[in-house]
């Protein structure tokens, strides 16, 4: 019942033609325009191969031809040093108190929660996350502060209050924009902002959790990207399970899987299946049928998940360095930043003292910033040559 009603909701929506240039090449091919666009979509819009061998593998889908879209979500992810801790936590914690809800999605701070967007407008949010981040540019803190906080329940870092109200206001900027352009019920993340390290987990390994977050040096090097993830609508409340081993079917309605292969099961439709089996549906394939229980071992939900696009949040130095090519045209106005023209920037970062730090500093214009590249990459030359020359004597 549940399953109509959602395709009673979506069946009837406009289905518009996007502008991507992977399109015209599957158009190319006979693949219908609707079908094209969710193999882009279900692939992150990355190739056109991609995009070919989804369409390959999902032949036999029964869905294929369904209108049913994807629900998307907006993190804020760690990389580099860090990140690599997170995971070094995960797993160590894994082996020593056993999963917990945190293991089931990579580690990461939501920003916007799932949303639904219609495939012809998923570049939308592409170029609304672009824009958006350009216009946050100037103010991403250069890095994140996190405080642990423990319970019986949860463990995790929290932001501190002032980073996370810049990137408060960056979710909802995003949020208005892709509610009014891209036609989606966005709405930005109120709680406050956390990376979740342990949940659901048994009151008597808070301990050893603590003892093992506290390894985790928060003051790792990391940039933090805001990461656009998509996931099929159909089996959020289903478990995810993984093929050990290939199977090739005996009867008609059992499935083909590949070892690596994912599979969504329903708990709920489990009772009238013979012991040992489990019905599911092929993340790879849309098909659905029996298979041996015995081949699989449960996954992760994310696993599934797509990345589509992401965003690095930090501030753009291009206009903070030195400026070494001064204008003789005055920007500042009675302690106000007006643009000359064109080849300078359109704003200033914030200074503690207003616009006065900038009085004996005239704005970087653009061609002073390819100047400053030129000149880097010159002393770089010119730094070794000398090691040049000193090996080309040897020879």
């Amino acid at each position: 019942m549940a399953e109509a009603q959602l395709y009673a909701k979506v069946a009837n929506k406009h289905r518009g033609r996007s502008s991507s240039a992977l399109l015209e090449p599957l158009l190319a091919k006979g693949f219908p325009a609707h079908i094209a666009q969710k193999a882009l979509v279900a692939t992150g819009q990355k190739t056109t191969e991609d995009a070919v061998k989804w369409l390959h593998s999902h032949c036999n889908d029964p869905s294929l031809d369904d209108p049913i879209p994807q629900e998307y979500a907006l993190y804020l992810c760690p990389t580099g040093r860090l990140h690599s801790r997170l995971q070094d936590f995960w797993k160590e914690s894994k082996r020593q108190c056993g999963k917990n809800r945190a293991h089931e999605v990579f580690p990461h701070i939501t920003l916007c929660d799932f949303f639904t967007c219609e495939d012809q407008k998923v570049e939308l949010l592409y170029d609304i996350l672009k824009r958006v981040g350009d216009s946050f540019s100037q103010s991403f803190p250069p890095s994140i502060s996190l405080t642990l906080h423990a319970s019986p329940s949860y463990l995790g870092f929290f932001i501190d209050d002032s980073q996370a109200n810049v990137f408060k206001s960056f979710a909802a900027a995003f949020a208005s924009e892709a509610s009014a352009l891209a036609d989606c019920h966005v709405k930005p993340s109120l709680k406050q902002f956390h990376l979740t390290l342990a949940h659901r987990f048994y009151p008597h390994h808070q301990k050893t959790l603590e003892q093992l977050a506290k390894c985790i040096n928060p003051g790792e090097p990391c940039q933090w990207v805001a990461a656009l993830y998509s996931r099929d609508m159909r089996f959020v409340y289903y478990q995810t399970l993984r093929a050990l081993f290939q199977y090739k079917p005996q009867n008609i309605d059992e499935l083909m899987i590949n070892a690596g292969d994912l599979i969504y099961v329903n708990p709920a439709q489990q009772s009238d299946v013979s012991e040992g089996w489990v019905i599911g549906t092929s993340h790879r394939t849309g098909c659905r049928g029996f298979l041996p229980e015995n081949y699989t071992e449960r996954a992760h939900e994310a696993d599934t998940w797509v990345k589509h696009r992401h965003l690095l949040c930090e501030t753009n130095i291009t206009q903070l360095l030195p400026s070494l090519c001064h204008s003789k045209i005055s920007c500042l106005v009675s302690g106000k930043y007006y643009r000359a023209d064109l080849n300078f920037p359109s704003s200033l970062p914030r200074q503690k003292d207003s616009m006065k730090q900038f009085e004996c500093d005239p704005p970087l214009s653009c061609c002073g910033i390819f100047q400053s590249r030129l000149i880097g990459k010159l002393d770089i030359i010119l730094l070794q040559i000398p090691e040049t020359l000193e090996k080309a004597s040897k020879f």
